[in-house]
């Protein structure tokens, strides 16, 4: 849903999908339940529903993993966004 704003800029690699909302519920005991509810999560084009199942695809992918926690990595990628704008 934020990728389809255009407010954000994602970075790192595919999502994996997966549109049904995880809805929490307890038993009286305490027991922790955790299971799929009726409401999916879709976005708008051109006038349609779309669901996001296959995963969204980032700006800029990360291909490293070490990548990921890497600050120096991570704001020479932003300098290097911010300069192409």
């Amino acid at each position: 849903m934020l990728k389809a704003s255009d407010r954000v800029t994602i970075l790192g690699t595919p999502s994996s999908g997966g549109t049904s909302c995880v809805q929490l519920s307890c038993a009286a005991d305490g027991t922790i339940f955790r299971f799929s509810s009726k409401n999916q999560i879709c976005i708008v084009k051109n006038g349609s529903y779309y669901d996001v199942d296959q995963g969204v695809e980032p700006h800029y992918t990360i291909n490293i993993p070490a990548n990921f926690y890497d600050k120096d990595e991570i704001a020479a990628l932003v300098k290097k966004i911010n300069s192409n704008k």
